[in-house]
Formats: C-alpha cells, sequence, structure tokens
C-alpha cells in the first residue's frame, strides 16, 4: 500500500463515482427481480435483501478504501458495518434519534466498538507501518463511529432506566429474586468512567483527534444525564434542572471565549492535544 501522502486523490475520486453508479443501478436490478419473481418471495425477503446489500456495499468499500487510501469510502465502510449489525438513526418531525434496533443489536455494537478500537489503538501503541497504512483510511470512521457507538451503549445501559428495567426483567425471570440493582448501577458507572477515561488517555498519547473529540463530548453528556437522575431521584422540577443545565452551558462557553480571547491557540490545543504533558 502508498503512503497516504503519496497516493493521488484521482484514483479515490474514480471509485466514489463508480460506487454512485452502481449503488442506484442494484437497487434497480433487485426491483426488477423482485416483480419477476413476485409468486415465489417468502415473509422475510425484504430484510434479507437490505442484508445483502449491506454486505455487498461492505464488501465493496473496503478493498476500495485500502487501495485508493481514501477515507471517505473506509468512513462509509465503518459506518456499513455498524448499521449492518444494529445501529441505527432514525429521523422525525423536528426531532431525530441515534440507537440501536434491539437489545441484542446494542450489544452486539458495543463489542463490535470495542474490538475495533482497541484493534487501531493496538496498532497505533505497537507501531507496526504496514498495518498503520492498511487502516489509515478507517481510522476516521472508526474514531468517530466506533467511539459514537460505544458511549451511546454505555450511555443506555448506565442509566437508571435501563438498569431498573433490568432488575425488573431479572425479578420476573427468578419468581421475584431479583438481582441487586444497586451494585448493577455501580459496575456500570465504573465501566463508563474507565471507557471515558480510557479514550482520553489514548487520544493524547497516538494523536487520534476524533477519538479524543468525541469522548470529551459524551464525557459532558454522561454528567448531564447523572445530574438529570439526581434532579430526578430528589424530586426537583424539570424547569429548575433546565435552568441549571443553561447556565452551566453559559459559564462554560464564557469561559472558553475568555480563554480564546488571550491565547488564540487555546481551543486548538483543548481539542487537538489536551492532556497532553509538554516536553
Amino acid at each position: 500500500f502508498r503512503e497516504k501522502e503519496n497516493q493521488s486523490p484521482v484514483a479515490g475520486f474514480i471509485a466514489l463515482t463508480g460506487l454512485a453508479v452502481a449503488l442506484p443501478s442494484l437497487a434497480y436490478s433487485t426491483s426488477l427481480h423482485l416483480k419477476a419473481g413476485k409468486g415465489l418471495l417468502k415473509t422475510g425477503t425484504d430484510r434479507m435483501l437490505q442484508l445483502l446489500r449491506k454486505v455487498w456495499f461492505l464488501g465493496t468499500t473496503i478493498p476500495l478504501a485500502m487501495s485508493t487510501q481514501n477515507s471517505l469510502l473506509g468512513t462509509g465502510a465503518v459506518l456499513a458495518a455498524f448499521n449492518m449489525i444494529g445501529f441505527n438513526a432514525w429521523a422525525g418531525d423536528c426531532c431525530y434519534a441515534l440507537g440501536f434496533e434491539s437489545k441484542s443489536g446494542l450489544v452486539r455494537s458495543n463489542i463490535a466498538a470495542h474490538l475495533v478500537l482497541g484493534a487501531m489503538i493496538a496498532a497505533k501503541w505497537l507501531g507496526s507501518e504496514r498495518v498503520v497504512a492498511m487502516l489509515e483510511p478507517f481510522r476516521g470512521g472508526v474514531s468517530i463511529f466506533g467511539t459514537l457507538t460505544l458511549f451511546i451503549s454505555q450511555l443506555i445501559t448506565s442509566s437508571t432506566e435501563y438498569v431498573e428495567w433490568e432488575g425488573e426483567k431479572a425479578a420476573s425471570r427468578s419468581n421475584g429474586g431479583g438481582s441487586n440493582v444497586a451494585v448493577r448501577y455501580v459496575a456500570r458507572q465504573i465501566a463508563m468512567l474507565a471507557s471515558l477515561a480510557a479514550g482520553v488517555f489514548f487520544s493524547s498519547r497516538l494523536d487520534l483527534e476524533a477519538l479524543g473529540n468525541t469522548t470529551r463530548t459524551f464525557g459532558v453528556i454522561y454528567l448531564w444525564t447523572k445530574f438529570s437522575e439526581f434532579c430526578r431521584a430528589t424530586s426537583i422540577p424539570v424547569a429548575i434542572n433546565m435552568l441549571l443545565t443553561s447556565v452551566g452551558l453559559w459559564k462554560a462557553s464564557h469561559w472558553f471565549h475568555r480563554k480564546a480571547a488571550q491565547d488564540p491557540g487555546f481551543v486548538k490545543k483543548w481539542f487537538a492535544d489536551g492532556f497532553t504533558k509538554s516536553a
């Protein structure tokens, strides 16, 4: 594999153009075959065809991304892989949602996120130039969507509602015996905090900027969810919760603005090189 800086962008543009033409062609061809064999189709065929299209997309984009060193193709392959195992996005009237199609999809996505992030970190840590060159097109996608999938799944499983729901299901299966909800809840918080700390550490040591930015974002979201749980547990009105959240965000943005005015490179250093000791 050629080094990224020596790779001509023409190859990536040609691959993207071919893929853009191939996708609607595949959809049109599939629709014609479905009409031709309408009487022979069985229940679940549509779902199987969706899976086959995703497999085809992965089988096409992965080798193209590796051969052309195109990060856009690599990011598309990573996103398609997570979508295939259960991660999805929905959009509605004035709202959108990121999540998982089922509990099993959540578990699969969490395991996959750990594996791909671990592989990327191990390759960077061990310094294998050939492996790093092979994985380079996927680095951005793994850093963003791998971390996004990992932390969304852990935000869900570490929430009070999810732990209580699991406890109720365990109690119903054991005829009232249940499981220790408090221990389960504390264990989930430890796992979430450990993942956040690992993301900050490895992103600063291995120059994985996207991983660090996403980790810090979810660190703030995690603290806000815990604050919201505290407000609910202590019967603090929702309006007070929103007011305190708004004041906290305003104070934080004011502090960043003031520091950036004093040092124009402050924001870049914070998000790109945060927690890295100077030489």
